[in-house]
């Protein structure tokens, strides 16, 4: 939420954008790429100290559980992520007006009252996208008992495979409306 360095903090410089010689979604999806790329790596990062502290605290080494907890969370991180920026983008790209422009950023109710539809809206989405590989998942975990805790990683991999293909048909189709977006549609800071 707070690495905004995408489309939202670009609204200024859509006519610039719209020069280059590259299809809406190539845009979108380069915009995208660079700042969930880098939270991927910053999660990745803290899960890493997480699992070696969690380590150190215990008195014995972790447990198959807890190994196979750590991969399925390495694994299905990225797809969040990924969701979470595309879903950002797409209210940039489809209600650019509720998007401020600049450093300023709308005070009082209204605003409050916004940013809790987008808040709903973006759980909304990010659950119906992260429900296909939860039933794989799910399926995995009860039709497999002897794997078990290994099922996690593998439906974790299965469900961020899933939102990827998701991901990369939705950002073809937000494509089309950044081709459409006018500079004027974007809400002017103060």
């Amino acid at each position: 939420m707070l690495f905004r360095s995408d489309l939202r903090q670009e609204l200024a410089s859509i006519a610039l954008m719209k020069t280059w010689p590259l299809p809406g979604a190539t845009i979108l999806r380069g915009l995208i790429l660079w700042p969930a790329i880098s939270v991927t790596v910053m999660t990745w990062g803290f899960a890493a100290l997480a699992l070696v502290f969690t380590g150190l605290a215990g008195s014995r080494e972790p447990g198959p559980m807890t190994l196979a907890g750590a991969a399925a969370f390495f694994l299905v991180s990225p797809g969040i992520i990924f969701t979470e920026y595309t879903a950002h983008n797409g209210v940039a790209v489809l209600f650019p007006a509720w998007v401020p422009v600049g450093p300023s950023r709308g005070r009082g109710v209204d605003a409050a009252g916004q940013r809790l539809i987008l808040l709903l809206a973006n759980w909304l989405g990010l659950a119906l996208a992260l429900a296909p590989g939860a039933g794989v998942t799910t399926a995995l975990w009860f039709g497999l008992p002897g794997l078990r805790p290994w099922t996690l990683p593998v439906g974790a991999a299965v469900t961020t495979l899933m939102v990827g293909a998701e991901l990369w048909v939705l950002t073809g189709l937000l494509g089309r409306a950044f081709e459409r977006l006018d500079e004027t549609d974007a809400e002017r800071g103060e």
